[in-house]
């Protein structure tokens, strides 16, 4: 019943938590290590995201900056690195299993043995900040760059990655023959700090914000001027009505893919709407009296 049981749920005792920490990590290790293949872009181009985390890079003076990729295997420079990857977020997962199991273990010595365990509570707020910390790393992954991962196309870590990982890395198996997440080149060649510098974020967040600024600005003028000039050259009132549902509809969709509150979509949609319905108000009662007055 309820399907078949993983593999490290075997050897679990009910009464000993230890147990519970041991399928945890056995349950999570093989997502805790995964190895990357650096890809060719598309049109053989470096990709917008490779060619921003290029820009600005910082040397440290340390160790890892007088070390250079070396092509996989010894083999030509011209074949694409080859790396690991490690997620914090993977750890982070682990870490909630564990607090979970031990909830669990709680609610149970409650509910049928009437006992009630001391650290209950501690363990409840523990689980309450590991929520609230795995939230934080997921705004965190729709950055430019996510510190939370530790990957081989940046160039300290890559360093890092294959002086801890290749010799293990040889004896296990699962790990030598896992197949690799391509990730699209060039990758890093200089140090990058991690977290990058405050001038270098202070700069990156103005420009995003810029951006944003633009975007918004080029929106608004297409979808208001656009319908004025299409209802004026073509001053019927089907063509008033069709522009006018067309970019509303439009107009809806575009605010529902960049806000997140849908009272916000909702009341952006209808302002935009009462305008352009007060447009066509306007027009058609122009070609009335222009009508009536022929």
């Amino acid at each position: 019943m309820g399907g078949t049981r993983p593999s490290s749920f075997l050897g679990v005792d009910p009464e000993n938590i230890k147990t519970f920490n041991t399928f945890a990590v056995s349950h999570h290790r093989d997502n805790l290590i995964e190895k990357v293949e650096e890809t060719t872009p598309l049109l053989g181009r470096p990709g917008l995201r490779s060619r921003f985390k290029s820009k600005g890079t910082t040397s440290t003076g340390a160790e890892g900056d007088n070390w250079s990729r070396s092509a996989p295997g010894g083999g030509p420079s011209n074949e694409p690195h080859k790396s690991y990857r490690i997620s914090f977020a993977e750890l982070q997962r682990m870490h909630l299993r564990k607090l979970q199991c031990k909830l669990v273990k709680h609610v149970v010595d409650m509910r049928f043995r009437n006992k009630e365990p001391d650290d209950w509570e501690a363990d409840l707020q523990a689980y309450t900040k590991a929520l609230q910390d795995y939230d934080y790393m997921f705004q965190h992954s729709r950055r430019l760059r996510d510190d939370f991962l530790v990957t081989g196309e940046r160039f300290i870590d890559d360093y890092v990655l294959h002086a801890m990982v290749d010799d293990e890395a040889k004896q296990d198996e699962t790990l030598r023959n896992a197949r690799p997440i391509p990730v699209p080149g060039p990758w890093e060649s200089q140090s990058i700090p991690i977290g990058g510098t405050r001038s270098e974020n202070r700069a990156k967040s103005e420009l995003a914000q810029l951006r944003d600024r633009v975007v918004m600005a080029l929106l608004g003028g297409v979808f208001l001027v656009g319908p004025m000039w299409l209802m004026m050259l073509h001053r019927t009132l089907y063509t008033c009505l069709v522009a006018t549902t067309v970019c509303v509809v439009f107009f809806g969709l575009v605010l529902a893919y960049l806000l997140e509150k849908p009272m916000e979509v909702l009341s952006g949609t209808a302002a935009y709407a009462a305008v352009l319905v007060v447009f066509v108000g306007l027009n058609n009662a122009e070609v009335n009296e222009t009508g009536t007055g022929g």
